[in-house]
């Protein structure tokens, strides 16, 4: 965009209207301003620019006043005015499920209860709570998949079987319900219930790649 410009006393202009001025034309180049006093531009000339100091006041760290010193304001934010950082090992309440190792469990666990089991099922994708008795010790986890067709539930049997097979040959149930839709259910039997190695398995599965096995939806326009 063209735009004649005429002043008679020595203008600023900011950024944002030097931009304006210059145009969209990516050879354009602009700094921060200052115009020719009592003339027109012509058309085509580069619009010359001065610093002049910072049209937007101090916009960078300065070094504290020997007010601020005086104040001992560093010790009344927050933060830490030291810049060594320390680096933490992360614990187990950090790492995703499908980071932790399938432990034993020790004698007489209690499988979860139905809260327990609410809190972790937040931490696996596509999972639900099942309840085929009358108490927590009923509680398993289970998840479908529908696939293309026979060939991808073959092939998604066989990736959920490694899974397993790298998880020390952890134990879990798979039904094929019809030609194209995969079931799989976990729960820890000696406990009659479900562990939080349950839902590690079963975020491991959730690690197992399907999108190659799974039907793609139509989109219409």
């Amino acid at each position: 965009m063209a735009m004649a410009f005429s002043t008679t006393h020595r203008a600023l202009v900011n950024v944002g209207q030097l931009q304006l001025l210059a145009g969209p034309c990516s050879s354009c180049k602009f700094g921060v301003v200052a115009v020719a006093v009592g003339r027109k531009r012509c058309a085509g000339e580069r619009l010359m620019v001065r610093a002049n100091g910072d049209m937007l006041g101090d916009f960078g760290a300065r070094d504290p006043t020997a007010g601020e010193l005086g104040s001992n304001f560093g010790e009344k934010t927050l933060g830490n005015a030291s810049t060594e950082h320390q680096i933490l090992v992360p614990t187990l309440s950090v790492l995703k499920l499908s980071e932790r190792t399938i432990k034993p469990l020790a004698e007489n666990t209690a499988p979860m209860t139905e809260g327990e089991a609410k809190a972790l099922l937040r931490k696996v994708v596509g999972w639900r709570l099942v309840n085929l008795g009358s108490s927590e010790a009923g509680l398993k986890l289970q998840c479908d998949w529908l696939l293309k067709d026979a060939v991808s539930v073959t092939e998604l049997s066989a990736r959920i079987s490694k899974v397993a097979e790298e998880a020390e040959n952890y134990p879990y149930e798979i039904q094929t319900l019809d030609s194209n839709k995969v079931r799989v259910e976990i729960w820890t039997a000696s406990i009659g219930g479900l562990s939080e190695n349950d839902f590690i398995f079963a975020s491991k599965i959730d690690q197992v790649e399907t999108k190659d096995l799974t039907r793609r939806l139509r989109t219409w326009f």
